[in-house]
């Protein structure tokens, strides 16, 4: 099993009782705390791993930056994973919106102290230094979006969020007063906002782009989470025109 490979560890003043916190992940404090160090929380930034548990007040070290054991508060199956705090500073997958602040060098279950990588993270996202965004074209007939599942339940295989949809008129649509719903769902649940709502109006010239309407919540989707693009039953259905549909993701 790869050992720990320290290349920055330091010193800090322990915030609270971290006596029995031995490779938990933990962050600057605040308020009471602030200039100390405690616990890092769910999804949280952490400085680093604490190396060696002590009480209030004592001296600890914090490994920042290189190869530490950590423990982890879920099992995680494959190498490489992102990784983030969970509630009780055990580190545990990354959705959508969380810090990542390591991967894992094995697999393990719940409880166990494997190896990890660090990263330097400074701000939200779920990969490594920086975010990026992927705009997805999905080809459509304007004619079948009536009551139908674009997508099924496809699982994409990595961790993010939904930003937007829009839509890019290619054939343009020439019948006036029809329209078509679009929404998006990560597993069952539908996304708050994201709704695309096309009209004959909107889609009557190549290259006319439709905005849908802001995404606000249910956006985060795991690595393991399925995600469906669904056309609403609607009473004046399209009769012709072509377009894409752009799914843009952060991840």
């Amino acid at each position: 099993m790869p050992g720990e490979t320290p290349l920055f560890t330091k010193g800090f003043m322990a915030g609270a009782d971290l006596s029995e916190k031995r490779y938990y992940a933990v962050k600057w404090g605040t308020g009471a705390t602030a200039g100390k160090i405690v616990l890092a929380g769910a999804g949280e930034s952490s400085i680093g791993i604490l190396q060696r548990g002590e009480a209030a007040g004592k001296d600890v070290p914090v490994m920042m930056l290189g190869i530490s054991y950590a423990i982890l508060g879920a099992a995680v199956a494959t190498p490489g994973t992102n990784l983030t705090p969970d509630a009780n500073g055990k580190l545990v997958t990354a959705g959508g919106s969380d810090v990542v602040i390591a991967y894992n060098m094995i697999a393990g279950n719940t409880g166990d102290i494997i190896p990890v990588c660090l990263v330097t993270r400074t701000s939200s996202g779920i990969t490594g230094l920086s975010k990026s965004y992927n705009t997805i074209p999905i080809p459509v007939t304007l004619s079948a979006l009536n009551n139908v599942n674009i997508i099924n339940a496809q699982t994409p295989g990595y961790a993010g969020k939904i930003k937007k949809i829009s839509f890019i008129s290619a054939v343009p649509a020439t019948t006036a007063n029809k329209t078509a719903q679009i929404n998006v769902k990560v597993g069952n649940t539908t996304v708050t906002g994201g709704q695309l709502d096309l009209t004959s109006a909107g889609c009557d010239t190549m290259g006319k782009v439709t905005a849908g309407s802001a995404v606000t919540a249910g956006d985060s989707f795991t690595a393991t989470d399925t995600i469906s693009i669904v056309a609403a039953a609607t009473a004046t259905p399209f009769i012709e025109g072509t377009g894409f549909i752009l799914l843009t993701v952060e991840i």
